[in-house]
């Protein structure tokens, strides 16, 4: 019996193998945007927890006064505008202009997560510390303050869980290329943190 439902057969054509396997160049090719991918994806993370937990003092701005607060804020507000860019209808197509054509729409998810993972590193790498220190935890309160940190982090990891890691990792760009297969982007999540807010990563984060 066939199914005459336009929906569901458009669900299956964009969820259907390529009808060949892919060359060993467009495999390399998978290959080489993954690598980047999870190596960016990985220092920018490493960064941020870093100076982050330095209170922002350990990041390498050193813009001098009065230039350091609008330096300071220019990173701030590059993170969301270019998130929120890249995420509509023309920064889609911007994503694309960062692979061969051919694979341009499949591998849009990893470049996007390349480009978010420059921009936080850049957030925090290029931060400019004020110089002045108001307030350092000492003693038990320290401590406190470190397994609070790490239970932010714990729910940032969660967070990511739920929101499907494969896509915030930028994985299933790449490997769906890899695999000669379409890309497939999951349903927006219903369970774990997202019961309680729509998008929990921007809480977790900050």
């Amino acid at each position: 019996r066939s199914d005459c439902n336009p929906q569901r057969v458009a669900d299956r054509s964009r969820n259907m193998s390529i009808d060949f396997p892919p060359p060993p160049a467009q495999k390399l090719l998978a290959l080489a945007y993954g690598l980047v991918c999870h190596a960016v994806f990985g220092v920018a993370a490493l960064t941020m927890v870093i100076v982050m937990g330095s209170g922002m003092t350990l990041a390498f701005g050193r813009i001098p006064e009065p230039w350091n607060w609008v330096a300071n804020v220019a990173l701030l507000l590059h993170l969301p505008l270019g998130h929120s860019f890249f995420l509509s209808d023309r920064g889609r197509r911007v994503l694309k202009w960062f692979s061969p054509k051919a694979i341009a729409s499949d591998m849009a998810p990893t470049v996007y997560v390349i480009i978010a993972a420059i921009q936080v590193g850049l957030l925090f790498a290029l931060w400019t510390p004020s110089g002045t220190v108001w307030w350092q935890a000492e003693g038990a309160l320290f401590y406190v303050f470190v397994a609070l940190f790490l239970a932010s982090w714990g729910l940032l990891g969660l967070s990511t869980l739920n929101a499907g890691l494969e896509l915030q990792s930028g994985f299933n760009g790449w490997s769906a290329v890899f695999r000669g297969r379409r890309v497939r982007y999951p349903d927006m999540p219903t369970t774990g943190l997202f019961r309680f807010t729509r998008n929990p990563l921007p809480a977790a984060s900050w």
